[in-house]
């Protein structure tokens, strides 16, 4: 077996898992979240063993998947992870008839997983597998190939050496079907494993090419359930929650300690997501006033933070909020932020809507915090639900920019140079007033 370093990482990885969840298990049998993470660690084992070990692996999961749906038959993950399972079964079975009957289990179960969470992605991607399926399985048992699919060491041994035109398609296919399967599984487990490791807190290390996204599913999904966590931008990191849970923004504002009356800043995909939030960046008119839009467009995504006027559907938490003075309940300004970080706009995009952020800093010392450990240590037990660790940062702050007055004016210097339709001058009297009174967005 040609074991690449990454597989035996993995190997080590939800072995621990594996163990873990034995462990959590006798001491809470009824844990279906626990018996779902154990089914996931034993199908991912399952693709690096031998056929014969293979099957009693992925038996054993379909037990630990069962025994979980007793414990609560409506459990989406738990059904979408036993289709898999039945995959995977079906895919070592040579008898046609036999692997039919697996396929079909595993496509019952793929659809009563998005009964259960209509409009999911993955679930979608599960049942074109399970539809595609059973023609890979014939060429795969045709070509002789089911032993380079189960049992070998991952994904990446599945081509081989052969080099006929037909037999690579077949190869390819497999790939397309068996890569997913794996990924898709041990996304299942990995997610569980570390939430089980850190207490709650879910630490998620991620390349900072955005090379594995796929990572970031599960910290979208705690977003979208209210969740409040941390992650990196294109300057320093940011306390996030979904703009449109009440409940979220008032947790951030809690662990950060902001006061009530002070309005807060949003992370942007999109100049749509700019435009919906706020009234947008003033287009030329054709009397005088210049076209900004058509210059900011160059400088984003970047390290800029604009403050421009909120719009109707920026929640009010976010621009005035409880009892405050005059000047904050006269204001209706917004910092808006579009980063340049690939793990900061794969998130952005997978959750199609703008975030709620504010940067982070130490408690006391009242400076940038760029280590993502030091951040979970710090933060983690003041209710942080995850923190994305895209590695430290360099302590350089977004270059803030008034918008809504001409010439648009830097309220401070940071990482994005000052253009030449920006104007700048020391920071005193309005502007700094303007500092002041908004929380500025990561890096702002």
């Amino acid at each position: 077996m040609d074991m690449q370093q990454g597989d035996f990482d993995r190997i080590l990885f939800f072995e621990h898992a594996r163990k873990t969840s034995e462990a959590t298990y006798a001491k809470n049998p009824l844990d279906a979240d626990n018996l779902t993470r154990w089914a996931g660690a034993l199908l991912e084992l399952s693709q690096f063993q031998s056929v014969p070990d293979s099957k009693k692996m992925i038996q054993d999961a379909v037990s630990k998947l069962e025994e979980a749906l007793l414990v609560n038959p409506q459990k989406h993950d738990t059904l979408w992870c036993l289709g898999n399972a039945y995959t995977s079964r079906a895919f070592l079975t040579p008898d046609q008839d036999e692997a039919k009957e697996y396929f079909d289990k595993a496509a019952l179960y793929f659809q009563q997983a998005l009964d259960e969470d209509p409009g999911n992605d993955l679930y979608c991607k599960s049942l074109e597998v399970a539809a595609k399926a059973p023609e890979l399985h014939m060429e795969i048992h045709r070509h002789g190939l089911a032993q380079q699919t189960m049992g070998a060491a991952g994904p990446s041994t599945s081509s081989g050496s052969k080099t006929s035109s037909k037999k690579k398609k077949s190869s390819d296919l497999q790939y397309d079907i068996f890569g997913w399967i794996i990924l898709a599984v041990g996304i299942v487990a990995w997610v569980g494993f570390a939430k089980s490791q850190e207490g709650g807190l879910l630490y998620v290390e991620a390349d900072s090419s955005g090379a594995d996204s796929w990572k970031l599913d599960s910290v979208v999904d705690l977003l979208k359930q209210g969740a409040v966590g941390v992650i990196p931008t294109d300057t320093v990191y940011a306390i996030v929650c979904d703009l449109k849970s009440h409940s979220a923004i008032e947790r951030l504002r809690r662990i950060k300690n902001i006061e009530a009356s002070k309005p807060l800043s949003i992370l942007c995909h999109s100049f749509r997501d700019i435009d919906t939030y706020t009234t947008g960046f003033p287009h030329g008119d054709g009397q005088g006033h210049a076209d900004l839009f058509r210059v900011v467009k160059h400088c984003l995504p970047g390290p800029y933070t604009f403050i421009l006027t909120a719009s109707k559907e920026l929640p009010k938490q976010c621009i005035k909020y409880g009892t405050a003075a005059s000047k904050y309940a006269a204001r209706k300004n917004a910092g808006v932020r579009m980063p340049d970080d690939a793990i900061c706009q794969a998130i952005l995009e997978k959750m199609d809507a703008p975030l709620i952020s504010t940067s982070v800093k130490c408690p006391k010392e009242n400076e940038w915090m760029i280590d993502p450990i030091v951040i979970a240590d710090i933060y983690g037990p003041e209710g942080l639900d995850f923190v994305v660790d895209g590695g430290v940062r360099v302590a350089d702050p977004s270059t803030v920019v008034d918008m809504t007055v001409v010439p648009p004016k830097i309220i401070r210097q940071g990482k994005g140079p000052k253009l030449h339709w920006m104007f700048a001058e020391d920071v005193n009297g309005s502007a700094a007033m303007h500092e002041a009174d908004l929380i500025f967005p990561s890096g702002a």
